[in-house]
């Protein structure tokens, strides 16, 4: 297993999610994860990226291409790979936390 993906089994993703990944990466396959029809989505940059309001946020560099879904609390946004949780932006504050499970 790569060493991204070493990454990513340290965020705690859920088991289905991350057996989905993991299983069709070494296939090499694309899987999609199904994050509802109304999901604000974002795809991942080659540098661990996402951007809004054409800013730069960093997510993870484990994630890249990878789809995340966006969740807006107040002034904050919630980033989700599969079920789990892997960052928080605070858009008042202006910086990006990583979530430890």
């Amino acid at each position: 297993m790569s060493e991204m993906w070493n990454e990513i089994s340290r965020a705690s993703l859920s088991a289905s999610c991350f057996a989905l990944f993991t299983s069709a990466r070494l296939r090499s396959e694309a899987v999609t994860w199904d994050y509802g029809e109304r999901a604000e989505l974002r795809k991942v940059g080659e540098q661990g990226e996402i951007y809004l309001a054409d800013r730069p946020w960093k997510v993870s560099r484990a994630l890249a291409s990878e789809t995340v879904q966006l969740q807006r609390v107040e002034q904050r946004i919630l980033v989700y790979f599969c079920t789990t949780l892997v960052r928080e932006i605070d858009l008042r504050a202006q910086r990006s936390t990583a979530v430890d499970r």
